[in-house]
């Protein structure tokens, strides 16, 4: 969305509940959704760059640092704080 006119740009639909914000770096943004599936969109066209599911539920958004997409998925067992942090490519590598 323009910061000076409110034109939106582009949308794109993802699955899940819409709980975390989306982040951008280099041209793409990423999107973690609750649900464990992790999106990246080109950040001027909005067309979807690549989409993996990690598999488990993403209770906070992805962050970014030196090339590498991070999200931290929670396991559902008794044990709270048990989970995965899964490393991804921006190109999906």
């Amino acid at each position: 969305m323009s910061t000076e006119t409110g034109t939106k740009h582009w949308s794109a639909k993802v699955s899940g509940p819409l709980a975390n914000s989306p982040i951008s770096a280099d041209g793409i943004v990423y999107y973690a959704a609750r649900n464990g599936t992790v999106y990246a969109f080109d950040a001027s066209s909005g067309q979807a760059i690549w989409t993996r599911t990690v598999g488990a539920e993403v209770p906070r958004g992805a962050v970014v640092g030196d090339g590498v997409v991070i999200v931290a998925a929670k396991k559902d067992t008794p044990i709270a704080d048990e989970g995965t942090l899964y490393a991804l490519r921006p190109y999906g590598s």
